[in-house]
């Protein structure tokens, strides 16, 4: 999906002129930090910024959008992960109740699977413990683990619905190309889906604990996984709920075509199509149709974009800016492409167009994550 680059920034785009998008407006970019943030949470008076290798640094207060700030380390689990091909960290949300910072990563502790795969794992780990306990030594629960048969098309990231409370999981076919292990429409694998469990973050997967399952989950009854809430993703990279549960959810493709699909609050046992469709167009013809499909809310194909000349290949996902700086853009979806470097985009949901809004920035690299402050303003990694 991606390769990621040794070194990168995170930026906090923090204003633009009121215009209209389609004149491309410049942003403002103010340079927080040199850690490249694969993943960011937020906590009262607090930043955390995580990197692929294991890492996560906490900046306090204003400090936060310093770029003179010294974060402190919080959190070290590179011992337990490796940042290799598409592996490593992979994300981290905060609780509703904001008592637990939830991990997610590839686990070396445990055996690999084929191509040097480690299984994903989401942990918990206590808020009250962070700055104080070692950082290598912090407790952490297991809530669970989901195999990998390849190092790639891993998913990863977890967040919290506003709604529910629950924690959803988007997770890739397995990796290989073209789904190779056949999981995309595959209900008896974890993988291809979005799971939503409810986390117990005081009892430990291997102690009987880990997680339950919500009672109005699609496949309770049968059918599939109890865990899962959608099905037919290829290799989601960044998924993000807006302000009234809707979950945008951002699908790299296989060869041609990039795609985002919201996925409504109330919408259970969605199919996003993979791998009987890449975007809205067939892709393996001779599975028929599917029941319950969902098609994109837009995607767009590997040629340039309007407004940068460089090819696309990866989406990385973004959000619906809630924020007050950008006020033009106040609903639209944000989000990039790993090889258009320097782009930034803005979806409208009212005209389904999107706008490049941000075009060969040299304050950016290759953007391969995107997070928000606590008043919804908009961080890039």
């Amino acid at each position: 999906m991606k390769s990621f680059a040794a070194a990168a920034v995170i930026l906090f785009i923090a204003c633009t002129a009121s215009t209209a998008a389609a004149q491309a407006p410049p942003l403002t970019f103010t340079r927080i930090s040199d850690i490249a943030a694969i993943a960011t949470a937020v906590l009262p008076n607090k930043l955390l910024l995580a990197e692929r290798e294991g890492r996560i640094w906490q900046f306090d207060g204003r400090d936060a959008l310093n770029s003179h700030a010294k974060p402190k380390l919080v959190v070290d689990i590179s011992a337990d992960t490796h940042a290799v091909f598409e592996q490593g960290f992979l994300g981290m949300t905060v609780s509703p109740d904001g008592k637990h910072l939830y991990i997610s990563f590839s686990d070396t502790t445990q055996p690999s699977q084929g191509w040097s795969a480690y299984p994903n794992a989401i942990q918990a780990i206590a808020v009250a413990q962070l700055g104080i306990a070692d950082p290598k030594k912090i407790a952490r629960t297991t809530i669970i683990r989901i195999p990998q048969p390849a190092g790639n098309h891993n998913g990863g990231d977890i967040d919290f619905s506003p709604l529910d409370g629950y924690l959803y999981i988007p997770l890739g076919d397995g990796g290989g190309a073209d789904d190779v292990f056949g999981n995309g429409q595959n209900f008896d694998t974890l993988l291809g889906s979005i799971l939503r469990i409810i986390p117990d973050p005081n009892i430990d997967i291997d102690s009987g604990g880990g997680y339950t399952i919500p009672p109005d989950n699609p496949y309770v009854d049968g059918g599939g996984r109890a865990e899962i809430w959608a099905v037919g993703l290829r290799n989601p990279w960044r998924a993000a709920f807006d302000l009234n549960g809707d979950y945008w959810v951002a699908d790299v493709g296989q060869n041609r075509i990039e795609e985002v699909t919201r996925i409504p609050a109330a919408r259970h046992g969605a199919n996003l199509g993979w791998d009987r469709y890449e975007g809205n167009a067939d892709f393996r013809a001779s599975a028929g149709e599917i029941a319950d499909y969902l098609p994109p809310t837009f995607q767009y194909t590997h040629a340039p974009g309007p407004g940068n000349p460089r090819r696309r290949c990866s989406i990385t996902g973004g959000a619906v800016y809630r924020g007050a700086a950008l006020a033009d853009f106040r609903g639209h979806y944000l989000y990039a492409d790993f090889c258009a470097a320097g782009g930034v985009w803005a979806f409208d949901p009212r005209t389904s167009k999107a706008d490049i809004i941000a075009a060969n920035d040299p304050a950016i690299g290759r953007i391969f994550n995107f997070g928000e402050t606590a008043d919804n303003e908009v961080l890039v990694g």
